[in-house]
């Protein structure tokens, strides 16, 4: 029996991992700053720092898999970012790299953000494209693919890039459709933009596969429906299920939802939270068509299909 060790294992898509992983019967253990009060049953968990280099060694002794899905999604500053997407990551790589018996598999749960937006909305972006990040979170989140390939070759590994990933108790989803459900939403992005999306299942079946299938060993894919939607039709499709009038829709531009960032980080500052949003996820939302064609993955895997934007919204309000 294999043992996966999960970062950010308590988080949307890291639980959902240890549960499909504990039903395959892997052994599971995760790293976390601090043990939750809620835990898995049949799952270890281990209190790690990644400013620690002998806390992570420590920790990661004994396992055959890292699944490396922790990350900072806001942050106030490019350092910030940097110290947990790219440091952190590096920080784990070399403690592994440093066991006695390291791990047969690395895999590195990145973004769609790493690449950026399509530069053509009939033509979402492919591995085959230059990476062209226009945030401080792709940024670094590439920075933490280049840690990864640092890897010894005794290590394989597998990046995969989801776009908008979606689900049951995603926090996200949670807030947008809260404002749905008051009848008001922003408009992201170009009004015309478009947006691919994975449901969390197969985020979760993905993350599994490249686990298994050496097919995926030394490649970076992107994995996501294959099929790209408009804003107004996920928002659409979120009020149909929760069953609610389609809200009406705001175009903001990128200069106001510039600013809307920078006023949610000085409260979030004031109040000593961290920011749902901010000029980072700002810089993002002003870009048009985060899409990705999933081919690749597709044909290294024998991918058997996608659940589609309308049965995953069904599922997540269900």
């Amino acid at each position: 029996m294999k043992t996966v060790l999960i970062t950010g294992g308590t988080g949307f898509i890291g639980r959902a991992l240890a549960k499909a992983l504990l039903a395959k019967n892997y052994k599971v253990r995760v790293f976390t700053r601090k043990i939750p009060d809620r835990k898995l049953d049949g799952a270890d968990y281990s209190a790690v720092s990644f400013e620690d280099l002998d806390s992570l060694k420590k920790g990661a002794e004994g396992a055959d898999i890292i699944a490396h899905l922790a990350a900072a999604l806001f942050c106030r500053s490019q350092k910030e970012f940097e110290k947990a997407n790219t440091l952190g990551t590096a920080s784990l790589a070399a403690a592994v790299a440093g066991l006695e018996r390291p791990p047969e598999k690395f895999v590195y749960l990145s973004s769609l953000a790493a690449g950026g937006p399509a530069p053509d909305p009939e033509n979402p972006r492919t591995e085959a494209m230059a990476d062209a990040p226009v945030s401080a979170y792709g940024a670094t989140k590439l920075g933490g693919e280049t840690e990864v390939k640092k890897l010894p070759q005794a290590i394989r590994y597998t990046i995969l890039r989801p776009p908008i990933v979606y689900g049951k108790n995603d926090a996200g989803i949670s807030k947008i459709a809260h404002w749905v459900k008051k009848g008001f939403m922003v408009n992201a992005g170009s009004k015309n933009g478009r947006f691919s999306f994975i449901y969390l299942e197969d985020l979760v079946s993905a993350i599994i596969t490249a686990i298994e299938n050496p097919a995926t060993d030394g490649r970076t894919y992107y994995v996501s429906e294959n099929r790209t939607y408009d804003w107004r039709t996920f928002i659409g499709l979120l009020a149909g299920a929760m069953k609610v009038k389609p809200p009406s829709m705001l175009d903001m531009p990128a200069h106001a939802l510039y600013a809307l960032g920078w006023i949610y980080e000085l409260v979030s500052l004031l109040g000593g939270a961290e920011p749902v949003f901010n000029r980072d996820k700002a810089r993002e939302g002003a870009a048009a068509n985060w899409t990705a064609n999933p081919g690749q993955w597709e044909r290294d895997t024998a991918w058997p299909g996608w659940t589609s934007l309308e049965d995953g919204v069904r599922k997540t309000f269900s």
